[in-house]
């Protein structure tokens, strides 16, 4: 990346990829000895809450004893910023992964670099049509499909049912105006005024951009174009978004002021501490199995209309690796994705199973009809769009990031601020528009 990288962010990064070394010397499997198997190297972030690595060990551990010819190697690369880092380190050194689960917006940082295959021509109509088309749509370039949806994820409202009974509030706010009328009811203060419950709480600290390009999107505004040469940071719907945000605070005093952290958030909703979050769906299981109340689960309350980002991991296959590892790459891919697999790592982890048959399996019926949260998440789908994908796509996310949180701290007027990305964003993505 050719602009500056704050501080804070450059900490961030060395202290995922210290982590990520340490779990890359602990967690790769040993190669089986037989010269005919062939063995493929896998990187795999940890992103959300949860065990995630044990599932995949156990996941990868069935494919292996299931398919005596190909032995995957998983390397659990830290979060998918290290995940990203070591991949783009391998590719320059001319020795990349066969195969990763990175984030679906990643895709214009490895078509630039020339270092991901097209994957459509391995896959039927029929095949592709059954994942979800808003999953697929960060994949799709240049009439390509270059990753397929494996661990994908929006942004659900979680709220305490217990907490809305008792404010006698009858179902969940489906509009901006409704939310911020609930929240105020349900935020609570003791006798000197001091706040003891908040209504809702929106993290805002680390990808603020992925929750708050859903209030966006509920606008009617898109925040970039499909070659991922533009974005929209300064158009009248981001405006009226990133206020929104900011007034759930200084306007209605039902949330939290500041920057609030992504990963405080369940833990102070299992804790009571706060009665609705924002919230990804893949955070589900965790937050149902620490939760000591009803939970419910809603769309992301609307404004024109209802919206919200895809969001998480797609499986890629590098370039420069043997035609035979390719193969077997998308055989793993196949298999990872199959309806059953993907029922099963929707179950055990929250995150939206990404294939349409997933949901029709014996499993998933039986997960769905004791736990209909799972099915909130899917049915928003009809409403979601890709999340915001771009050239040099970490600056992009970062001078956006940098500039909400100054808006939502009070450093810089809404407009300021989202001029200020728009500007930086654009001096980026001029080269690739031409």
């Amino acid at each position: 990346m050719h602009a500056p990288i704050s501080f804070g962010r450059l900490s961030r990064i060395i202290t995922a990829v210290a982590l990520s070394t340490v779990l890359l010397t602990s967690s790769v499997f040993a190669a089986r000895p037989h010269a005919s198997t062939v063995n493929l190297t896998m990187y795999f972030p940890i992103g959300v809450a949860g065990p995630l690595n044990s599932l995949m060990t156990r996941l990868v551990a069935d494919f292996n004893d299931t398919h005596p010819d190909i032995h995957v190697n998983p390397v659990f690369a830290g979060d998918y910023v290290s995940a990203s880092a070591k991949a783009q380190a391998g590719i320059s050194a001319g020795s990349p992964p066969d195969v990763a689960v990175l984030l679906a917006a990643d895709l214009f940082s490895f078509t630039d670099e020339h270092a991901v295959l097209p994957l459509d021509k391995y896959f039927t109509k029929k095949e592709l049509a059954d994942y979800w088309p808003a999953f697929l749509a960060n994949g799709r370039l240049h009439g390509h499909i270059y990753s397929i949806p494996f661990q994908r994820s929006t942004p659900v409202l979680y709220y305490n049912k217990a907490m809305f009974s008792a404010a006698h509030i009858k179902k969940a706010p489906s509009t901006w105006a409704q939310l911020a009328k609930d929240a105020q009811k349900l935020t609570q203060r003791d006798s000197s005024g001091n706040v003891t419950r908040y209504g809702v709480e929106f993290p805002s600290d680390g990808t603020v951009y992925w929750m708050w390009e859903g209030l966006v999107l509920e606008t009617g505004q898109k925040l970039f174009n499909s070659t991922g040469t533009k974005v929209y940071f300064n158009s009248p719907g981001a405006v009226k978004a990133t206020n929104f945000l900011i007034d759930l605070s200084h306007k209605y005093h039902a949330m939290a002021s500041g920057v609030l952290p992504w990963g405080g958030a369940p833990t102070d909703f299992t804790g009571g501490k706060v009665a609705m979050i924002y919230h990804s769906t893949g955070s589900l299981s965790a937050i149902l199995a620490a939760a000591k109340f009803p939970v419910g689960v809603a769309f992301m309350p609307k404004d024109k209309t209802y919206g919200a980002p895809t969001g998480g991991g797609s499986l890629y296959v590098f370039k420069g690796i043997p035609a035979s590892h390719v193969k077997a790459s998308v055989t793993f891919i196949k298999w990872m994705t199959s309806p059953v697999r993907a029922a099963q790592w929707s179950i055990e982890t929250g995150y939206v199973a990404v294939r349409k048959s997933a949901f029709k399996t014996h499993a998933m019926k039986v997960f769905a009809k004791q736990n209909p949260q799972v099915l909130v998440a899917r049915n928003q789908l009809k409403y979601a769009q890709a999340e915001l994908a771009t050239h040099q796509d970490q600056q992009i996310h970062q001078f956006i990031d940098d500039q909400l949180d100054a808006a939502i701290s009070g450093q810089s007027p809404t407009k300021t601020a989202l001029q200020t990305a728009q500007q930086e964003s654009n001096q980026i993505l001029s080269q690739f528009g031409k």
